[in-house]
């Protein structure tokens, strides 16, 4: 079962175990909205820095089960791109830090230690895997195994960005809380469904906020729609008149930058539907089977016109032509 406390929401089970961060604690080390993981400093450049970090802490320890060792690790769409830090035991030396096995909360730094891998020893553009740019997340991991890593264990993490480019890295602010609006609207047996995400700070409509938005009606999904400048629509074509009621919920792509909302129901009435002409034109060709009494061609419609020429053999082939049509 994955233990992954932070992405997971897990942290809030621990808040009984949460005690403060020792009073050795960087004054410069602050815990985000959110995170139960924070570094110092919280910005830099690959091409400038000497270490990457200067220390690491957590406001959480290991859970019962997850204290054999520990490392840090750069993750980025879901997949590992490897350690940023050399591992940790209960055995590895106090000088060092305290790293959370015992329960209590980690914090290492570079003042006692000034080469301290097990705060980082590598730079991020130094990974055992290439970091993209874009958004990736630390992850402190705890494991119940001190061989085996498990990526299904307990972790905490921090969304942070990445530029390959200038190889400036950053830690990412708190996910933007959002609301999300839904209107529906009817013509004929058309029924249009809008959806704004919108900021909850001030509503204004949230125009980066990447993702989906999946519509239902009652538990059935009706549609999935990307989000585009923060909204989306959909379009259900040939419902039956009735009374409707409809709900959505905006997914988001980059979990770290919006937070998830779901809507208000919205209803709506199809009085009925009206359905066009149709018209068409082309021939129609049917194998009579051979034989005595041959076969019979029978063409029913409501009110059905038609206006065609005496049947004649042409070429082998019973022709009529003209036309048939039904009101």
């Amino acid at each position: 079962m994955k233990r992954a406390l932070a992405a997971l929401g897990l942290g809030t089970l621990l808040v009984s175990l949460m005690v403060s961060v020792p009073s050795t604690a960087n004054a410069d080390l602050g815990f985000g909205l959110g995170s139960n993981l924070a570094i110092f400093p919280t910005s830099g450049n690959v091409n400038t820095d000497a270490v990457f970090l200067s220390e690491i802490g957590t406001n959480v320890g290991a859970p019962l089960g997850f204290r054999a060792s520990g490392a840090t690790y750069v993750f980025q769409g879901g997949v590992s791109k490897g350690l940023v830090s050399a591992p940790r035991t209960p055995s590895t030396p106090a000088s060092f830090g305290t790293f959370g096995l015992d329960g209590n909360p980690g914090l290492a730094d570079r003042v006692a230690a000034p080469v301290n891998p097990f705060v980082s020893d590598k730079l991020l553009n130094a990974l055992a895997s290439p970091l993209a740019t874009g958004p990736f997340e630390l992850r402190y991991y705890w494991f119940a195994s001190a061989t085996v890593p498990n990526f299904d264990d307990a972790y905490v993490n921090l969304p942070m960005t990445y530029s390959a480019e200038t190889g400036a890295w950053s830690v990412l602010p708190p996910p933007v809380d959002t609301t999300l609006s839904l209107t529906a609207s009817v013509s004929g047996s058309t029924v249009t469904l809008s959806a704004n995400v919108n900021r909850l700070s001030d509503g204004t409509l949230a125009t980066a906020a990447t993702g989906q938005v999946v519509f239902r009606e009652g538990t059935t999904i009706v549609g999935t729609v990307p989000t585009l400048n923060g909204a989306a629509s959909l379009a259900l074509v040939g419902v039956a008149a009735g009374l409707y009621s409809y709900q959505a919920s905006f997914e988001p792509g980059f979990s770290f930058g919006f937070f998830a909302s779901d809507s208000l129901p919205a209803t709506v009435t199809v009085s009925g539907s009206q359905t066009a002409p149709v018209t068409t034109s082309g021939n129609i060709t049917v194998d009579i089977a051979q034989g005595a009494g041959g076969g019979a061609l029978t063409l029913t419609a409501s009110n059905l016109t038609s206006a065609l020429t005496t049947p004649v053999v042409v070429g082998g082939v019973l022709t009529a032509s003209g036309s048939v049509s039904a009101s």
